[in-house]
């Protein structure tokens, strides 16, 4: 990610999860994520938390979530044990165990290792690092200028759908486009999810919302959860 940077001690900062492409994942998580689904996977999410993870049943029938320990080395992931999933279709069958370990509870994941969750549907792939990792944290500083108008595309790109988002003059989207926080196509970028989870942003965000629904018909109004 172009705008990614490496600190090597914690700060205290919103930036527990962070958005990644698949260019910035390291081969042998792809690998495993596409094995499993069977089509590469082109986005990802990073939570940087180190908090334990709780696995139990997925909320959704149709829903499966597989958990695998990954070791970084070099810029590659080896995997680490054999995988441990669940289904939504469990219920409350003895499917809550697999090869005698039980499939619920918390997991801590140990220094040096990371904890990848691949889940089904939605699909999704999220990789949770442990206590003390090197954290990733998006560089938004030159972004510093951008308008309560961009901010509002921004928010209605990530929050809305097509026919639900505001319209503005499209001399807006372009300066998204150049910046690399919407793409061509006007959907928003990781860099501009990144970029709308900064704390700084946030509070900018939260004025450009309310003064763009005060003056906006009631109809063109934005209504999105922004914290």
């Amino acid at each position: 990610m172009k705008n990614l940077k490496s600190f090597t001690e914690f700060i205290k900062e919103e930036i527990s999860n962070i958005y990644m492409s698949a260019k910035d994942i390291p081969d042998g998580i792809k690998d495993w994520a596409k094995n499993i689904s069977g089509k590469n996977i082109q986005q990802y999410r990073l939570d940087q938390s180190g908090k334990p993870v709780y696995m139990g049943m997925p909320w959704h029938e149709a829903d499966r979530e597989t958990y695998q320990f990954f070791k970084l080395s070099g810029n590659d992931a080896i995997l680490v044990g054999n995988p441990v999933s669940r289904s939504g279709m469990e219920g409350d069958s003895q499917q809550g165990f697999e090869e005698g370990r039980k499939k619920e509870g918390e997991i801590k994941i140990p220094e040096g290792m990371i904890l990848v969750i691949y889940g089904s549907y939605p699909q999704r792939v999220i990789i949770h690092t442990g206590p003390n990792a090197k954290l990733m944290i998006p560089d938004n500083s030159k972004f510093e200028d951008i308008t309560d108008e961009e901010l509002v595309i921004l928010i209605a790109a990530k929050s809305l759908k097509s026919p639900y988002r505001p319209k503005l003059p499209t001399e807006f989207y372009d300066k998204l486009i150049s910046k690399g926080l919407l793409a061509k196509n006007r959907s928003i970028t990781n860099d501009g999810k990144n970029l709308l989870t900064d704390s700084k942003i946030k509070e900018k965000l939260k004025t450009a919302v309310d003064n763009w629904n005060k003056k906006s018909k009631w109809d063109n109004h934005i209504s999105v959860n922004i914290f």
